[in-house]
């Protein structure tokens, strides 16, 4: 569970060639009590909605954070075959 959620920053990305939304966050774990960082990455690809997350117990680094953007981003997406 998580407390005191701050949005960092949020900026438009692309994954796989869809427009996506990049949004870095800190928070407060409740269980432990210790400071938290995550980035999330939503996209919509044929009215479905996906999520790429990645969710850390310490602070990141700007250029961790970086690193961290492009495995969320980088992504190459397949047909869907139903």
């Amino acid at each position: 569970m998580m407390n005191s959620v701050e949005l960092s920053s949020q900026r438009r990305t692309v994954v796989g060639g869809l427009p996506a939304q990049e949004q870095l966050f800190t928070s407060m774990n409740n269980v432990q009590n210790r400071s938290i960082s995550g980035q999330v990455v939503l996209a919509v690809r044929a009215g479905r909605g996906y999520t790429l997350s990645y969710l850390g117990e310490k602070l990141c680094p700007p250029a961790v954070s970086t690193v961290i953007s492009g495995a969320l981003t980088n992504l190459r997406l397949t047909p869907y075959i139903r």
